[in-house]
């Protein structure tokens, strides 16, 4: 599954790029490769790495997660594995 990935600003469109910058994401596209039928990706922005991306709704309340912070926190879930031995 290609999702969360980083979006190229200049591919999207203004008005969707001012929504997520002000925190309301927006659909993108909808996919239908990856998945069973076709689901919204939405673009939302990481005010903490400063970059666009794209996601789809995870869980029960639907959260987007940012690429980066997303493997900043699987980086330190195995970083506390390796400690705990």
């Amino acid at each position: 599954m290609p999702y969360p990935m980083v979006a190229d600003p200049e591919k999207i469109p203004l008005h969707k790029r001012l929504l997520a910058r002000i925190g309301i994401p927006t659909v993108a596209f909808h996919d239908a490769e990856h998945f069973k039928a076709p689901t919204p990706i939405y673009v939302a922005y990481c005010e903490k790495h400063g970059i666009y991306y794209y996601d789809y709704p995870h869980g029960y309340r639907g959260e987007l997660y940012c690429p980066m912070c997303l493997a900043l926190w699987k980086r330190l879930v195995e970083l506390e594995a390796k400690a705990k031995g």
